[in-house]
């Protein structure tokens, strides 16, 4: 009977191996063990970075062990040019030989993370512009070519742990800005230009900046208020006219670095009215002339700012007409600027003529009919109003020419037309002397006039006679009255006559 030993073939261990985590410039020395279950004999074998570094690469020291094991020293002791932005890895492999089987291996590996020392003794202090004045000691790193400035509005409580480098994306902060050269120990930030919103607490953190991109660890959050006013007035006297409305926008007064969350109330008083009073940018109308002031109390964060400004508000004129009508015919109408609070005017006629006398015109109406005056007036500012007048020409009256000369170029001379204003109905005929009607009209044009005249032919076209002839008419006014007729030299009123057509 033989007896056959088990065959032992299991794996060797590297025990765990931690990450480190340095400033540059410290001595770092570790222990490497790993062993085999099967107590057969271990090659070690360690790789990475750290042992390719210059000057002062990393070394491994093994250690004698019994058969079974390894051991040895990591050690490494680093200087500042070490320093970059990636840590470094370090690679270990450890094999067990079996002859005439497969070998059996374990790897591990592990991260250094050298870090450079935080910049010291930050500080901000409150400037001109919004902003604040950022200073801090120089990096004691000599490869450091600049630093990186971060701001957080609000308490900083992000808890940064020993191995960071930089500022991680979630800690809240934001790169208010960079400045170039190791000896650059000092940045004014003033948000670009836009400044920094008032009654909120800022927190800097300046981080040394080297080549590659890698950054120092975080500094100790400096944290300051910035209570200033931020409210400037631009205008703070406005002259207006009653019925304006005035958009209060920026320039009239600025809400410098003003954000979304800043609140606003406008009051005033009755003599103005406010839309969006709980806006930036109100819109004001003048209601009441006077002095009137308007008041802003702003709230930003934990900050009240206020201002004021006003509104000195002048009457609109006051345009008012007054007509006097002279009579007569044609009809004379005089009229008269009795406006109040006005420095100039202009006049606009029926007709479409103008005029810019500030006292007084004058019209002369041909026809009766209605006719629309306008005055618009202004004050000092410009500010204009208008007002009109309708007159009503209401001229009546009548006369019969007592001879014509159809041949004559003038048409005041060549028809025989009477000469009539306020015409309602009307009725002419002519009869030659044995008492035959050759013409007749009863038409009134639009001025309430004679449309049409005898031209001196009768019904066929044909010329009448150089002779006497008969009219005979009939008229109403368009006040309701009768016309009388001709009177003659003993007070009598006669509704027919004689003319005589000249050829």
């Amino acid at each position: 009977q033989v007896t056959v030993a088990p065959c032992l073939n299991n794996p060797p261990q590297i025990d765990p191996i931690p990450n480190i985590c340095v400033q540059a410039g410290t001595p770092i020395a570790y222990k490497v063990t790993s062993h085999d279950p099967d107590n057969d004999s271990l090659t070690f074998e360690t790789t990475g970075n750290p042992y390719l570094v210059t000057p002062n690469p990393a070394t491994y020291t093994p250690a004698v062990v019994p058969k079974g094991q390894t051991s040895g020293t990591f050690t490494w002791n680093t200087i500042p040019a070490n320093f970059t932005k990636n840590a470094y890895q370090v690679y270990y492999r450890v094999t067990d030989f079996h002859p005439g089987a497969n070998s059996l291996t374990d790897v591990a590996s592990n991260f250094i993370t050298l870090i450079a020392p935080s910049v010291k003794n930050v500080f901000a202090a409150v400037n001109s512009v919004r902003g604040f004045n950022v200073r801090w000691d120089q990096s004691v790193m000599p490869q450091a070519i600049g630093y990186n400035i971060y701001r957080k509005q609000g308490p900083s409580t992000f808890p940064f742990d020993s191995c960071t480098l930089g500022i991680p994306a979630n800690s809240g902060f934001v790169l208010a800005g960079t400045v170039n050269g190791q000896s650059t120990v000092n940045y004014i930030d003033s948000n670009y230009g836009k400044g920094l919103a008032s009654g909120y607490t800022y927190c800097y953190i300046v981080t040394a900046v080297f080549p590659g991109g890698a950054e120092s660890a975080p500094s100790t959050p400096y944290c300051a208020p910035l209570l200033i006013p931020y409210i400037r007035v631009i205008q703070d006297t406005l002259t207006q006219c009653v019925g304006n409305t005035v958009v209060v926008d920026s320039t009239i007064i600025v809400f410098e670095s003003a954000d979304a969350n800043t609140k606003y109330k406008w009051t005033t008083t009755p003599a103005l009215k406010i839309a969006d009073s709980n806006k930036m940018v109100p819109s004001i109308t003048m209601i009441t002339p006077g002095i009137h002031a308007v008041k802003i109390v702003s709230n930003s964060g934990v900050y009240t700012d206020s201002a004021t400004i006003y509104f000195n508000v002048r009457p609109i004129p006051a345009p008012l007409i007054k007509l006097v009508d002279l009579g007569g015919m044609p009809d004379t109408v005089m009229f008269y600027n009795r406006s109040l609070y006005d420095v100039r005017s202009e006049w606009l006629f029926w007709d479409g003529t103008r005029s810019s006398s500030m006292d007084s015109v004058q019209f002369i109406f041909d026809h009766n009919g209605y006719y629309r005056t306008y005055l618009t007036v202004y004050n000092s500012l410009g500010c204009p109003d208008t007002t009109s007048i309708l007159y009503r020409v209401t001229m009546k009256g009548l006369a019969i020419p007592n001879a014509f000369e159809p041949e004559n170029p003038s048409t005041e001379l060549n028809t025989f037309k009477p000469k009539a204003l306020g015409l309602k109905t009307f009725f002419l005929g002519i009869w030659d002397l044995w008492g035959n009607l050759i013409w007749s009209t009863d038409k009134v044009d639009q001025y309430q006039e004679p449309q049409e005249g005898w031209n001196g032919n009768d019904s066929k076209g044909r010329k009448m006679p150089s002779q006497n002839y008969i009219w005979r008419m009939n008229a109403t006014y368009i006040d309701g009255s009768v016309w009388k007729g001709v009177k003659d030299h003993f007070g009598n009123f006669h509704k027919e006559g004689t003319f005589t057509l000249l050829r």
